[in-house]
């Protein structure tokens, strides 16, 4: 989306782009739940990005969305990001481009901020792990 819709919004440097960089412009989280759900879902759902990202060699996330939401829902977690160029105002909001740098460093400070002490994403490995531990 970033390169066909919103090149023009990355101005501070090339277009990232390789098979190690990957878009995550979508994120949503129903606002009906309660906060606390809400809350326990959204450092969930941004250790499952820095997880799956690891586990398949995506060193970098880029998007498009509006600035509030890389603030409360990245930064606020843990994890930096870098705006890649100037914000836009669509519909009412302010929007930006972004870049999120994947690490193990970013993963423990976002686990860390967010109180979640263990892997998010449930791998076959993993899934083999505890029906081995239930057997014996």
């Amino acid at each position: 989306m970033l390169k066909e819709t919103w090149p023009d919004l990355v101005t501070k440097c090339p277009l990232p782009a390789s098979d190690e960089v990957w878009e995550g412009t979508r994120f949503g989280i129903d606002q009906t739940l309660p906060q606390s759900l809400r809350k326990r879902i959204l450092g969930e759902l941004v250790c499952a990005y820095l997880e799956f990202c690891l586990q398949h060699g995506v060193k970098q996330i880029i998007g498009v969305m509006p600035i509030v939401v890389w603030k409360a829902v990245f930064a606020r977690s843990g994890w930096p990001v870098e705006h890649l160029g100037e914000f836009r105002e669509v519909g009412g909001d302010k929007i930006v481009a972004g870049s999120m740098d994947v690490s193990q460093e970013n993963l423990a400070c976002v686990r860390k901020r967010m109180g979640i002490n263990h892997p998010v994403l449930r791998t076959a490995q993993t899934v083999f792990e505890q029906s081995m531990e239930k057997a014996a």
